[in-house]
């Protein structure tokens, strides 16, 4: 009677992962499993490069959707438990999330580990859920024979440890070849990090180039007052340009460094080196553009400015040798942009032009010899 008291009393056994009210709201701090922090590894990787985010998905997704056959002795069983399992290892995964997470994070830090939610205890327990648990709050707890006696996952600050002596142990730990840690593996994405960082770098350099005009920051350095030649039109521009940095886009940047200090740890904080590098960029754009118009020589637009090419001009010209027609716009050296039909005043054709009249022939000097166009019209 006792007995039957007590097991009517006794709390049920329940099947969850010990790790999963552990959870984290905020930065959680530095990872400690890899000489370079994982986090910035999968934030500048995975997160920032669209080559290593979808080689990882297609070997994760490809890994995840092989099937598996369970034998007993030489015959292939359609129904087990095990299979259940798998197809099903927790509430809120199927088998292939569950597998596509830990090969994920097999490739991204070069550890995987999978808990064991078990009923029961000892040699009777029973596994009924799998978990993938992130390996960048894991640490390994060695024994006295070095090898792993436990398993400590920590979060913001909270810990949980998992035995290993129990039977079956709660954490598969899987890793990559490290040839010189025992207990961490290497992960692939550690191995690129430079590889990574240069196209990365290199990906920023190029969108900075095409958020400047695809003009370099260097273009805009002049040597003495009478370098910028601006018309009235393009003046007016540069200073609302300037204008704008310094009141919209200067407050914008001083917001993003703002939030992104409030993330701590500003070493490996992304955000707030990004902004730093969009920050100085920000502000030689500003100074090279305030050394512009202090020192431009404005050329108003003149009376007959349809009928003479001048500063800011639109000229449509016809190659006489191919029959071609092209439209250009004539400005100062410093706009000057070949590929956008913007040529330069200083420049052999900007010469040529400069003073002529409609229908009538130009000859310009290049490097493949002489080139002779007609203009058709001036507006």
């Amino acid at each position: 009677m006792l007995a039957l008291l007590k097991n009517l009393l006794r709390p049920a056994e329940r099947k969850a992962s010990r790790a999963a009210h552990l959870v984290q709201f905020e930065y959680g701090g530095r990872a400690r499993w890899t000489p370079r922090d994982y986090a910035a590894l999968v934030r500048n990787g995975y997160m920032q490069n669209a080559v290593v985010y979808r080689a990882t998905r297609l070997v994760a997704e490809s890994a995840a959707s092989v099937a598996y056959l369970v034998y007993e002795g030489a015959n292939v069983r359609d129904k087990h438990p095990l299979l259940d399992l798998l197809a099903r290892p927790n509430p809120r995964q199927d088998g292939s999330g569950l597998l596509e997470a830990v090969h994920a994070n097999l490739l991204l830090a070069g550890n995987a580990y999978i808990e064991a939610a078990m009923l029961g205890g000892g040699r009777g327990a029973e596994v009924r859920e799998l978990y993938a648990l992130r390996p960048d709050r894991m640490r390994v707890v060695p024994g006295p024979d070095g090898w792993p006696a436990a398993y400590e996952y920590s979060v913001a600050g909270s810990t949980v440890r998992f035995d290993q002596s129990a039977t079956p142990p709660p954490i598969l730990h899987l890793t990559q070849f490290h040839p010189l840690d025992d207990h961490y593996g290497l992960s692939a994405l550690e191995a690129a990090a430079v590889a990574v960082d240069t196209h990365n770098a290199a990906a920023k350099w190029n969108k900075a180039l095409l958020d400047n005009a695809a003009r370099p920051s260097g273009a805009l350095v002049y040597a003495g007052p009478d370098a910028a030649v601006l018309s009235d039109a393009q003046f007016a521009r540069l200073k609302r340009e300037l204008e704008e940095l310094k009141t919209v886009k200067r407050r914008e940047i001083v917001e993003r460094i703002k939030a992104a200090r409030a993330l701590g740890d500003l070493s490996e904080n992304f955000d707030y080196q990004d902004a730093k590098r969009q920050q100085a960029f920000l502000e030689g754009r500003i100074k090279d553009l305030e050394t512009v118009l202090s020192r431009a020589k404005v050329v108003p637009r003149p009376d007959n400015a349809s009928e003479i090419v001048h500063l800011g001009s639109k000229v449509t010209l016809h190659d006489m040798e191919t029959g071609k027609e092209r439209t250009i716009t004539i400005v100062g050296s410093f706009e000057a942009d070949p590929l956008q039909d913007l040529i330069s005043i200083l420049s052999p054709l900007g010469e040529a032009l400069l003073g002529r009249v409609a229908d009538e022939e130009v000859v310009v000097n290049t490097p493949k010899g002489e080139v002779h166009y007609k203009i058709v019209r001036i507006e």
